[in-house]
């Protein structure tokens, strides 16, 4: 049980992507959801009931860093990161003189 829970937040990530991508929010939201309270209910059963497995060590957190990173992927190509616009990068890479102090000359 606790590894089907596991496989359905694998499945699941690559369709919030793409809901994220196709600007269907709502949607990605609630799968999101679904997905964070499968993460504590697969976790909790499986040590409930003794049901830890050596797939399950695996899975679970493939099924969390893929999910981490579709997401990440998804939201970088609507530009909805930070630091994602061209003048974002720009001032970040050249620094703004304005910005930098001495103490010393302070």
């Amino acid at each position: 049980m606790p590894n089907l829970l596991t496989f359905s937040r694998l499945v699941a990530a690559p369709i919030i992507g793409y809901l994220l991508v196709k600007d269907q929010h709502l949607a990605a939201l609630s799968l999101f959801v679904y997905a964070g309270i499968t993460d504590l209910v697969d976790g909790w059963i499986a040590r409930k009931w003794n049901l830890q497995t050596v797939v399950g060590t695996v899975i679970d957190p493939m099924a969390d860093k893929t999910l981490m990173t579709v997401v990440t992927v998804a939201l970088a190509m609507k530009g909805a990161l930070p630091g994602n616009s061209r003048n974002d990068r720009e001032s970040t890479l050249a620094g703004n003189s304005d910005d930098i102090q001495c103490p010393l000359l302070s």
